[in-house]
């Protein structure tokens, strides 16, 4: 669980923090708009911001309003000395999730963040499904289900594109899947290549996500999960 804690008062940040770190979340600090533009584009794994309204350098109800608008599937809980009902209205309605005042028991806190955590996860769309390369069966499988079965020599291959997605992949890093290489053979290479996107091709119904750079290597376009790698046997090619 991955919080952001926006408080300018040091002693009391410290404490949240490290009770919500002893509750096993991973707690990011800021002090302000700016140290939290910062934490959110470095760390986009954040599901939560705390944030406090009394900041001396800016207003906590401007910031919440600013993060709902670039940031509408991330949870907001105001956390604030300031009771008024007035004060409640406008957090909630600047785009806080959940408003608590100070002082406040930590474990109500922590319980709040465990119920936004989840409901921001089951809100979060379904991973769409993906090329898989299934080390225990040997087979590259298409994000329709289709599996083709692989040469060692193939599947090495793959492996080794998919360890490096979006990368370009040279000649020379590839031909260590040949066993007993000699020199770099970019026509064998080549070779290997091509038979594996033909049998993909023909055997799934759809083209595997290679790219050519010509006299350079491939680079692969979609992410290729790997499955059951920890059972891979010894390849043969």
């Amino acid at each position: 669980m991955h919080i952001a804690l926006v408080e300018d008062d040091l002693g009391f940040r410290e404490t949240v923090r490290d009770y919500l770190e002893m509750k096993k979340f991973s707690v990011f600090e800021a002090d302000g708009q700016e140290s939290l533009d910062q934490l959110l584009q470095q760390q986009p794994q954040i599901q939560v911001v705390v944030l406090d309204v009394n900041l001396e350098q800016d207003n906590g109800f401007d910031i919440c309003a600013r993060i709902r608008e670039g940031n509408p599937n991330l949870g907001i809980i105001m956390l604030t000395a300031r009771q008024a009902v007035d004060d409640q209205i406008e957090g909630l309605s600047s785009g806080a999730d959940i408003y608590l005042t100070k002082p406040i028991d930590l474990r109500v806190l922590a319980a709040k963040l465990e119920a936004m955590v989840r409901r921001v996860v089951s809100s979060e769309p379904a991973e769409e499904p993906g090329w898989v390369l299934d080390m225990k069966s040997w087979e590259v499988v298409t994000p329709e289900k289709k599996g083709v079965v692989l040469t060692g020599t193939e599947m090495a291959f793959l492996k080794i594109m998919a360890s490096r997605t979006g990368e370009l992949v040279s000649y020379d890093d590839i031909w260590v899947v040949f066993p007993a290489a000699g020199d770099v053979d970019t026509h064998r290479i080549a070779v290997m290549v091509n038979r594996v996107r033909d049998k993909v091709k023909k055997g799934a119904g759809m083209p595997l996500p290679l790219k050519v750079a010509r006299n350079v290597g491939y680079s692969l376009t979609h992410p290729l999960k790997l499955l059951n790698h920890l059972e891979e046997e010894s390849p043969q090619s």
